[in-house]
Parts: structure tokens; C-alpha cells; sequence
């Protein structure tokens, strides 16, 4: 083994458990929030009354 170099232990199956559940909660964390904001706003897009604007062109 060279100086400095860090040991490589072979990791226990409840190490990579847990590491899967936390990769699990952070996407969910992440993920959860854009889907609700991006629904929501698909909602509201589809509630919306139809604006009768006119445009006038001088």
C-alpha cells in the first residue's frame, strides 16, 4: 500500500442499504416537488378561461 493511500475495505451489505435508501430519499426529495409544481401549474393552465384580447395593429 502506498503512503497516503486510503484502505479498501469491501463494504457490508447493510453499507450498501443504506447508501441505496439515501440515494432513494434524495432523488424523492428532489423529484417530488418538480412533479407537484409542474402538475399544478398543467391544472391551472387547463382551468384557464380563454383571454379574448384583441390586438390592434396601427
Amino acid at each position: 500500500m502506498e503512503a497516503g493511500e486510503p484502505s479498501r475495505n469491501k463494504k457490508t451489505t447493510r453499507q450498501i442499504t443504506i447508501e441505496i435508501f439515501g440515494t432513494a430519499i434524495a432523488l424523492t426529495t428532489l423529484a417530488l416537488p418538480i412533479f407537484l409544481i409542474t402538475n399544478f401549474s398543467a391544472q391551472n393552465n387547463s382551468n384557464s378561461t380563454p383571454s379574448n384580447d384583441i390586438l390592434i395593429v396601427r
